[in-house]
C-alpha cells in the first residue's frame, strides 16, 4: 500500500473520485476497491487511462455530465477505437 494510505482511513467512494496520484494508484493496485461510478468522475490523468482500458466498467450517466467526457468527445480518442 502506498504511503498515507491505510486500509482504516479508506472510504472508497471517496477515494475513487479522489485526483491525488497516490489515490488512483493505490486503485490500479486494488481493482476490486474501484467504485465505477465515482471514477467516473475523476479527472486525474491515469484515472482517465483506466478508464478508458475498462469501457464496460464506465457509468457512462455520470461521465457524460463531466469535463473528462468533454475532452474525449472533442478528441474523438475514445469514440474512435
Amino acid at each position: 500500500m502506498r504511503a498515507g494510505l491505510t486500509e482504516s482511513s479508506l472510504n472508497r467512494f471517496y477515494l475513487c473520485s479522489n485526483t491525488h496520484p497516490d489515490a488512483v494508484a493505490h486503485l490500479m493496485e486494488n481493482f476490486d476497491n474501484i467504485d465505477w461510478s465515482f471514477l467516473s468522475t475523476n479527472a486525474n490523468p491515469d484515472a482517465v487511462r483506466l478508464l478508458a482500458t475498462n469501457l464496460d466498467k464506465i457509468d457512462w450517466f455520470i461521465l457524460l455530465t463531466t469535463a473528462i467526457a468533454t475532452h474525449w468527445l472533442c478528441s474523438r480518442r475514445l469514440l474512435l477505437k
